[in-house]
């Protein structure tokens, strides 16, 4: 990732509060610069929500913006409530019981909802807003506790008991609600199997294409059609989602299994078919979803390609440090 000069240098400013390098680094430098992403760099209870976060996500770089996008939202919901009440200041200035109408009032007008309809225009935004305050409730609750700050901890756990009580029928039913309506008579187009078949055709020859290309002269053109066709291959074939399945990692393939057949009573239990398809398809796990371990089967074809691409990603300027398949 590149930083501009000025994202460099406002890591050298000294903040308010401590903030791990982690977070500053690969969070809050690259964030939009704005008056949200100022307002979630400095309120304490936001970097402190992002730390536990960048703890439990800091490994993934995919998920940085994912940790900027929650930091983001809670700054926003901050700004709204300053609107509706000017004593507010910080994110812990609205977790307390005399605030608990105005916070659920700010996210009602940053979700666009419809009093009328009792539809929101953002429901998932109304959800994620619930599920980030709660936690930082507890985050502050946890402080006081190690403040040994006792009214500090029962203000908090009388806003935690408001939001057990009362976050769902004022906030969550309506845009629960929402969500359900939108997916009412919404169209499901279902391809047809003539464009299924010629896309296959497509990849396929592409993919013959780039490797006798690449075979007979390495092009960096080349590599990069055949890692991207050889990718929708291989998400087409498996129904993968697309971000499980290109972040691929070099060792997970190179500890794929080859010989499924191994066990004898596995190899008894299968059909002719089953067997031949297990001697020529090779299957790797990768991570998905909530840390799931998802299988991925790949073809002949799919580990000719990688094994291709393996091979020659050092002469298309493809740095060693790069972990992934589809560099």
């Amino acid at each position: 990732m590149f930083r501009s000069l000025k994202s460099e240098a406002e890591l050298l400013l000294p903040s308010t509060h401590e903030v791990s390098r982690g977070l500053q680094e690969h969070v809050l430098a690259m964030m939009n610069r704005d008056e949200i992403s100022i307002l979630a760099r400095n309120d304490p209870l936001i970097t402190s929500y992002g730390e536990k976060l960048f703890q439990k996500h800091g490994h993934l770089e995919h998920l940085y913006q994912h940790i900027s996008c929650k930091m983001r939202e809670l700054a926003r919901l901050v700004a709204a409530v300053r609107q509706l009440d000017s004593i507010v200041i910080w994110l812990a200035d609205c977790l307390c019981p005399d605030k608990f109408d105005i916070v659920v009032k700010a996210v009602k007008e940053l979700c666009g909802f419809a009093q009328l309809e009792n539809k929101y225009k953002i429901p998932s935004l109304a959800l994620k807003l619930g599920h980030s305050l709660k936690k930082c409730c507890r985050i502050a609750i946890c402080i006081s506790i190690k403040k040994n700050d006792d009214v500090k901890r029962k203000s908090l756990e009388d806003f935690m008991y408001l939001c057990d009580k009362e976050w769902s029928s004022e906030v969550s039913s309506a845009a629960l609600s929402t969500l359900a309506s939108d997916k009412m008579n919404k169209p499901q187009p279902i391809p047809l199997t003539s464009d299924i078949q010629k896309l296959n055709q497509y990849i396929a020859a592409e993919s013959m294409k780039c490797r006798a290309q690449i075979e007979y002269d390495i092009a960096e053109s080349a590599w990069q059609i055949l890692a991207k066709v050889t990718l929708v291959s291989m998400i087409l074939f498996n129904r993968r989602r697309a971000g499980e399945a290109e972040r691929l990692l070099l060792s997970e393939y190179n500890k794929r299994s080859k010989d499924n057949l191994s066990v004898e009573d596995i190899a008894d239990s299968l059909s002719e078919v089953e067997r031949v398809l297990c001697r020529t398809m090779s299957r790797v796990e990768i991570r998905g979803k909530h840390s799931r371990i998802v299988p991925v089967i790949l073809t002949p074809q799919m580990v000719t390609a990688i094994d291709l691409l393996n091979s020659t990603r050092n002469s298309v300027g493809i740095s060693e440090a790069n972990p992934y398949v589809f560099a």
